[in-house]
């Protein structure tokens, strides 16, 4: 579905800032 899209776009981009912000 297009929710699963989403979520597994946006789900890696917000680990990535997550990791940038506990650096």
């Amino acid at each position: 579905t297009e929710l699963e899209k989403i979520k597994s776009l946006m789900i890696p981009s917000y680990m990535i800032e997550l990791r940038k912000l506990l650096d």
